[in-house]
């Protein structure tokens, strides 16, 4: 995951802290995580980041959101908030669960 300030000293690494953490700048994307997490029996935070240089720092729009693993590597991405997300973060859950 590519360091980013989000806030006055703290970096996006300082946010993933050894748990699965998903990045986004569009806030429904929580309820989408917590849906997911609670059927797959999987911690993940969800932090929210809403600046004008969020997409251009990660490539995504603002809708997209960023799946960072515990070691601090991108498992996947989602370009934008769909229908079909929650399936389609499950199957990435899967994928990097190896299961």
């Amino acid at each position: 995951m590519p360091p980013a300030w989000v806030g006055a000293g703290v970096s996006t690494l300082d946010l993933v802290d050894h748990q699965f953490t998903l990045f986004t700048g569009d806030q429904r994307w929580c309820a989408v995580a917590a849906s997911a997490s609670a059927a797959l029996g999987i911690s993940v935070a969800v932090h929210c980041i809403a600046d004008d240089q969020w997409p251009a720092r990660t490539g995504l729009e603002s809708g997209g959101a960023l799946l960072v693993r515990p070691d601090d590597v991108i498992g996947w991405r989602a370009e934008e908030l769909s229908d079909g997300a929650e399936s389609r973060l499950r199957q990435a859950f899967s994928t990097v669960l190896y299961r």
